[in-house]
C-alpha cells in the first residue's frame, strides 16, 4: 500500500508501465498541480508586494518624506516648464 502524497490516504499503486503513482487518483493529482500554481501566482504577487515596499523605503531614505518627494516633483515642473517656455519663444 501506497499513501497519496496530498491526502495520505492508503491506495493500492498498479503495476503499469511508466513511472510510479503519487497520488491517489487523477482528481487528485490535478488538484495538487492547481494549487502549486496558485501558490507560484502568490508568491509572485508577494515578491511585487515586498519589492515595492523595498522601493518605498529607498524613496524615504533618498527623500525623507512624501512631502519632500512632491516638493521635489514641484520644482522639478517649474523648471521643465522654464526651459519649454524659452524653447518656444
Amino acid at each position: 500500500m501506497k499513501k497519496c502524497i496530498k491526502y495520505q490516504a492508503p491506495f493500492e499503486e498498479t503495476t503499469n508501465n511508466g513511472r510510479n503513482k503519487s497520488y491517489c487518483s487523477v482528481a487528485c493529482r490535478r488538484s495538487t498541480e492547481l494549487e502549486i500554481r496558485r501558490i507560484n501566482d502568490r508568491i509572485a504577487g508577494l515578491e511585487k508586494v515586498s519589492e515595492s515596499y523595498r522601493m518605498n523605503i529607498l524613496v524615504l531614505e533618498l527623500y525623507g518624506s512624501e512631502e519632500s518627494v512632491n516638493a521635489e516633483l514641484n520644482r522639478q515642473e517649474i523648471r521643465l516648464k522654464e526651459l519649454l517656455s524659452v524653447m518656444t519663444d
